[in-house]
Parts: C-alpha cells; sequence; structure tokens
C-alpha cells in the first residue's frame, strides 16, 4: 500500500474532476466524475478541447486544467453554471448549506426532516427498511436535567449540588 499524497491522488486534491469550484456568487459548486467522458463533455463544452489529455492522470499535471476550471467557474454566478451542465453528461452538483439541504424536496419526501411537537426540526434515519422502520425519539431534555446525574457522577456528592445550587452555579 502507497501513502496517500496530497494534491497527487484523485481523491486527496490530484484530479480537477473531482473538487469544489467557487462561483461568481461566492457560491461552490462541486465535480465529482473522473471518467474521461466527463472530461470531454466539460472541457469540450467550454472549448478547451487541448485541457484534455492533461486529465488522463490524477497528480500535479492537471493544475493547469485546475487553473482553468478555477478562472472559468469564477466568471460567472453558479446559477449560470448550473443551467450551463444540466444538459451535458457532467457529474456536478451545487454545494449546499444545511438549510438549504435540509430544505431539498427530496430530503423532505425522505422523511429526513421531522418534527416534534414544539415543532423543532429533527433528523431522520437516513436508512428505510420496510420491516425494520427507523423509530426516532423527537424528546430532547430539558435545560439542567441531568445535571444532577452528571455531578453525581463527577463526584459531587447531595450537599456540595446544594451549595452549587445555592450560589446560583447550577
Amino acid at each position: 500500500m502507497r501513502p496517500w499524497v496530497r494534491g497527487g491522488q484523485r481523491i486527496w486534491g490530484g484530479n480537477a474532476f473531482y473538487r469544489i469550484y467557487r462561483c461568481g456568487d461566492g457560491a461552490d459548486l462541486v465535480l465529482g466524475g473522473v471518467e474521461m467522458k466527463f472530461v470531454r463533455n466539460l472541457l469540450g463544452a467550454l472549448g478547451r478541447e487541448d485541457l484534455i489529455e492533461l486529465c488522463q492522470q490524477p497528480g500535479p499535471g492537471q493544475a493547469p486544467v485546475v487553473e482553468f476550471l478555477e478562472t472559468t467557474f469564477a466568471s460567472q454566478p453558479r446559477q449560470h453554471w448550473l443551467e450551463f451542465m444540466a444538459p451535458l453528461d457532467v457529474c456536478f452538483a451545487p454545494v449546499n448549506d444545511l438549510r438549504v439541504g435540509l430544505d431539498l424536496e427530496q430530503t423532505r419526501a425522505r422523511d429526513m426532516v421531522l418534527r416534534d411537537d414544539a415543532q423543532r426540526e429533527h433528523l431522520g434515519t437516513p436508512l428505510k427498511f420496510s420491516a425494520e422502520p427507523g423509530a426516532p425519539v423527537l424528546e430532547s431534555p430539558a435545560h439542567g436535567a441531568h445535571t444532577d446525574a452528571l455531578l453525581a457522577e463527577l463526584g459531587y456528592d447531595l450537599d456540595a449540588v446544594r451549595g452549587l445550587r445555592g450560589e446560583g452555579v447550577c
């Protein structure tokens, strides 16, 4: 087994088509398909067929491709690039923050966002088994609900806990 080399291997930054790029509006998108058909499709659509050969092997030789893609994606807002790549056979996606991810239609359709009685959000169970459905518990302990047990575990006796409470510590 060989040790990994940052910037020299496919998943460690050595592939132009397996990384995150910043767009002109500050939003990010990710390329996630290193197969040559995806490389040809995107670089061809961008008019840079001359860079395709550099993508045959991961590593520092792809630096000109990375530089080109960084400059190119930075030239327009993310929505432009999502629309540009949508008809192409290229593996890409927007990089979403947690809130956006939780609000996606697919996330909701998979019951990945659940609400308790107080309307607080909880993450659902990602694995769905028909014979063993997930049973998330949508209850959170009240503030301080475990204080006494925790202090006892830490070695505080009842008098010490009363003292802490009297001082407003807990």
